[in-house]
C-alpha cells in the first residue's frame, strides 16, 4: 500500500520549503495539482511529476536517467514551495519547467528504462 512509501520527500529533507508527503490524501491533493497551488503553476506541476517519478522509483524503476534532476529540483524546492512561482525570474520558471517535463517523459516511459530507441522510420509506430 501508499503508506509503505511514505513518507516522501519533494525537497531535501532539511529544507526550510521542502514538503513531507506522509499520508496517502496528500499524495493524492499533489497528484491531482489543486491544493498544493493550480496546474498552470509550474512548480505545482513539478509537485506532480517528481512525485510520480519517486514513487516509480520506490518500486524500483531505474533512476539513472534521470537521478541528476531529481537531486537538483529537490535543491531548488528545499527553498521553493508552491507560492514562490510568481514571483520567480524567467530562467528559474524555465528550470522548473523543464525538469518537471523531463520527470514527465520518465514517468510515461519516454525516457529511461522500458525504452526502445528503434524507431527507424520517426512516425513513433515502433516505439513500444
Amino acid at each position: 500500500s501508499l503508506s509503505k512509501l511514505l513518507p516522501i520527500w519533494l525537497g531535501d529533507e532539511d529544507g526550510d520549503k521542502s514538503l513531507a508527503v506522509d499520508n496517502a490524501q496528500m499524495a493524492v491533493d499533489l497528484l491531482q495539482q489543486h491544493e498544493y497551488g493550480h496546474p498552470s503553476n509550474g512548480i505545482t506541476k513539478l509537485y506532480a511529476h517528481l512525485l510520480t517519478t519517486k514513487l516509480n522509483v520506490v518500486n524500483f524503476a531505474n533512476p539513472e536517467d534521470i537521478y541528476d534532476a531529481m537531486m537538483e529540483a529537490d535543491a531548488f524546492l528545499a527553498d521553493h514551495d508552491w507560492m514562490d512561482w510568481e514571483t520567480l525570474d524567467k530562467s528559474d520558471r524555465h528550470m522548473v519547467l523543464e525538469w518537471k517535463g523531463m520527470f514527465e517523459q520518465y514517468n510515461e516511459g519516454y525516457t529511461g528504462p522500458g525504452t526502445c530507441d528503434d524507431d527507424d522510420d520517426g512516425d513513433m509506430d515502433d516505439m513500444f
